[in-house]
């Protein structure tokens, strides 16, 4: 799920996936594709899962790349449900599940993505253990803007902790037209008025 700023300019990009949400997002003269993702456990050696969540945002990726004038930014967020010392750090070495995030490594080279996130910080916590299984992914600039990281105390999904992370970037500001609250009106009132309002009025049949 992806929450954006009504003030900013956002369109959303269809993902054949109900895994994967993902925009793009305009900053004045850059545009940044920006997405959610999940990824079940991996079940098996051929990690279909993996494998299909990287192929979908490739697809998404090159066909926003394909419309747009100049360099495409990525912000890939979300659980990956993959270990590897990369971003689990020296405690995943020798675990059986050391290696899963291969293919999400190829995927990072490939898009010349960094993870923004300290090796080793833990982002998931359940029953006495800890571990690196979520994360963000930026592309070069972006990188470069991030001026600070905080995983908050607060859980979802009772074990995932959010994780805070800070650009320094320009936002064009974009006034929004102002618009009627109509759920919030005072509709008695309204209906009161228009009663006086009627009444005051000469019938057509006179």
């Amino acid at each position: 799920m992806l929450w954006i700023r009504k003030d900013t300019q956002a369109r959303q990009i269809a993902v054949p996936s109900a895994d994967i949400t993902a925009a793009v997002i305009t900053l004045r003269d850059r545009i940044v594709f920006v997405a959610a993702v999940y990824v079940a456990k991996k079940e098996n050696v051929d990690d279909p899962e993996l494998t299909s969540a990287l192929e979908h945002l490739r697809t998404a990726i090159t066909q926003v790349g394909s419309q747009t004038n100049g360099v495409l930014e990525l912000l890939i967020c979300g659980d990956f449900n993959r270990h590897d010392q990369l971003w689990g750090g020296d405690l995943v070495y020798g675990s059986p599940r050391s290696g899963e995030g291969a293919p999400i490594i190829d995927f990072m080279e490939d898009f010349h993505l960094q993870n923004l996130l300290p090796r080793g910080t833990v982002t998931y916590e359940s029953a006495g253990h800890s571990s690196t299984i979520d994360l963000i992914l930026a592309s070069p600039q972006l990188t470069e803007e991030m001026n600070n990281y905080s995983p908050t105390s607060t859980a979802y999904g009772r074990d995932y902790l959010a994780i805070e992370t800070y650009f320094e970037t320009d936002v064009p500001y974009q006034e929004l037209e102002a618009q009627y609250t109509f759920r919030s009106a005072n509709w008695e009132a309204v209906r009161s008025e228009m009663r006086k309002t009627l009444v005051k009025k000469p019938s057509l049949d006179a």
